[in-house]
């Protein structure tokens, strides 16, 4: 890849992102992006209580030493790149100084607090351009601001993500949108369950990536992210990792996840879990965000009591609209 973008920066400083080229700005800063490389010194980025990084924390209180000519200036600091050996060349993406971009499959990912233009001063880091991971990406303005176009490819994908997520609940992992539905009366099975996603057009999700092979449930269990090896229905050193908003994790208790072991499925219990074959109290006792009532009898489950007479409800399940892939061979143990 050749020239990819420019920065204006205070209308005086250009910053070019281009491919295995550095290239020194008028007042004298180096950013080089490459494929392959990574952003060095941002690794271990803390952030003070107004949200900004250090590195935007010191742009806004020295901005003579970020600007500054010398090789010890803060601009220079942050410009070190490290080959990330044996690594496969992702496509480049083009984002803002104060950002440190990592390739996360399946796309670009963008953390720390972006430093220039002013219209991102001190915001979260997003990145530009059809590579970047799902909800992790910049606006049109934002990436105008940079001079960047993302084009109509960006656009259209932008456009059919909403409209997905108009029908969602949430969004795990900032790009999987996921519908949480309720279970027909009666206790919670795997059949159960798909039916419900069926209802919807969508899949159930594995409640660990051991039970993929079953060929009935999509699994977010693959290797290398923090969900392998990990139970949805299992709070204490599982569920607990994977960063669910707290209005999901209210709604936990009473949901059930797709396993192999006949036609049960887990549900979480305690700060475990255990099979929907239980037919006793089911409780939220160690759990750091339990719902009003923190043990619930299984018939109530089943007969669906509601809410406001003291109930959870139904039993409900996450759906996606994934296909099972029981075909990856990252989701093995």
């Amino acid at each position: 890849m050749d020239l990819i973008a420019k920065f204006v920066l205070h209308a005086s400083v250009v910053v070019i992102v281009a491919s295995g080229v550095e290239v020194d700005a008028v007042d004298g800063i180096e950013v080089t992006v490459a494929d392959g490389f990574q952003v060095g010194n941002l690794s271990s980025e803390t952030y003070s209580d107004d949200g900004l990084s250090e590195v935007a924390k010191a742009a806004q209180q020295h901005p003579q030493e970020f600007l500054g000519k010398g090789d010890n200036s803060t601009a220079r600091k942050t410009a070190l790149m490290e080959w990330n050996i044996g690594a496969p060349v992702p496509p480049p993406v083009e984002s803002f100084p104060g950002c440190r971009c990592d390739w996360k499959e399946p796309g670009w990912q963008c953390e720390g607090s972006a430093v220039f233009p002013r219209l991102m001063a001190g915001k979260k880091c997003c990145c530009c351009g059809i590579h970047c991971k799902m909800g992790r990406r910049c606006t049109d303005d934002e990436c105008w601001s940079i001079g960047v176009d993302q084009g109509d490819e960006v656009r259209e994908q932008e456009r059919k993500w909403k409209e997905m997520l108009k029908n969602a609940d949430f969004a795990i992992n900032d790009e999987i949108p996921v519908k949480i539905v309720d279970l027909e009366r009666g206790r919670c099975t795997n059949t159960a369950i798909e039916n419900a996603c069926r209802r919807y057009q969508m899949h159930p999700v594995c409640d660990h990536n051991a039970y993929v092979g079953m060929k009935r449930c999509y699994t977010l269990g693959i290797k290398g992210t923090k969900f392998y090896n990990r139970h949805f229905s299992h709070w204490s050193s599982h569920r607990q990792y994977f960063g669910l908003p707290e209005e999901v994790e209210r709604r936990l208790p009473g949901t059930c996840f797709m396993a192999n072991n006949g036609n049960w499925a887990l549900t979480p219990h305690n700060n475990g879990h255990t099979w929907t074959s239980h037919g006793g109290n089911y409780n939220t006792h160690h759990l750091p965000y339990p719902p009003k009532t923190r043990y619930m009898h299984a018939n109530n489950l089943d007969q669906c009591k509601p809410v406001d007479q003291g109930g959870w409800g139904c039993w409900k399940t996450f759906c996606v609209p994934r296909e099972p892939n029981y075909n990856d061979p990252n989701t093995r143990r």
